[in-house]
Formats: C-alpha cells, structure tokens, sequence
C-alpha cells in the first residue's frame, strides 16, 4: 500500500510538475509576446508625443523667424526713410544758415598766412594742396569744410 501511494504522489507530483512545465512554458512564450507587444505600444505612443511636440517646437521657431524678419526688413524701411529725412533737413538747415555764414578770405592772403592757415586745418592734404594751387580758395574751403564735417572718424 505503501508503494502504491508513493506511486500515486510520485505521478501526481510528475503531472503537477508536467502542467506546471507547461503553463510557465505557455506563459513565458505568451508573456513575452504579450510585454513585447506592450512595449511597443508605449514605444509607438512615445514616439507620436516625441513628434508632437517636435512639430510645435518647428512652428514656434519658424514664426519667431517670421516675425523677426519682417521686423528687420520694417527696421531698413524705416532707416531708409529716415536717412532721407535726415539730408533733407540738412539740406533745409544748411540753405537757412549758409548767409550767415563767415569764411576767411583765403585769395587775399598772402602764402605765409595761407600756409600758417591751412597748417592748422583739419582737411587732408590732398585738400590742402588744391587751395595752394587753385583759383577761388574761399569757395573751395567752404566746401570742403563742409564735407569734411560729415566723414566719420
């Protein structure tokens, strides 16, 4: 009797442990199929947000370009416009003042003043060379100091 339930447990334990070996088996190629597919999904979904939000990130860039473009180009319009008014009110300004304006009467100095002069000028000497050799030396200088008022330094 003995042998007979030892038997019995013996091939009661054989199928727990065959049944068992099964169902982990079919769990395990199941399962993991299962996760794989799971992970997928969350990888896939993942993947959409990543995108999403990459989109917004491209139209934000692209309209903060947008804008700062058609601020530039306002910004050179505007620069443009202003430079034209600029001349204009000088040349308004210059035409109003030019009477009143006095020059030294350079063609009546002799060539020591004249030199002593045009030492202590600020034009070129380029400049200074065409008053020594030129005629009307008082129109000459009252242009050229007036364009040498407008280069930059």
């Amino acid at each position: 009797m003995l042998s007979q339930f030892l038997a019995a447990v013996g091939a009661a334990g054989l199928t727990i442990a065959a049944v068992v070996g099964a169902a982990y088996g079919l769990f395990k190629l199941l399962g993991e199929k299962w996760l794989t597919q799971k992970f997928n999904e969350r990888l896939e979904s993942y993947r959409h947000e990543q995108q999403k939000a990459l989109e917004r990130l491209k139209l934000q860039i692209s309209s903060t370009l947008d804008r700062t473009t058609k601020l530039h180009q306002l910004e050179f319009e505007t620069l443009g416009k202003l430079w034209t008014l600029a001349a204009a009110a000088f040349g308004e300004v210059h035409q109003f003042v030019h009477p009143f304006q006095t020059h030294a009467d350079l063609d009546s100095m002799n060539s020591e003043e004249l030199a002593d002069f045009l030492a202590k000028s600020t034009l070129p000497e380029w400049q200074k060379a065409e008053l020594r050799d030129g005629k009307d030396k008082a129109l000459r200088f009252a242009k050229s100091a007036i364009a040498s008022s407008f280069r930059l330094s």
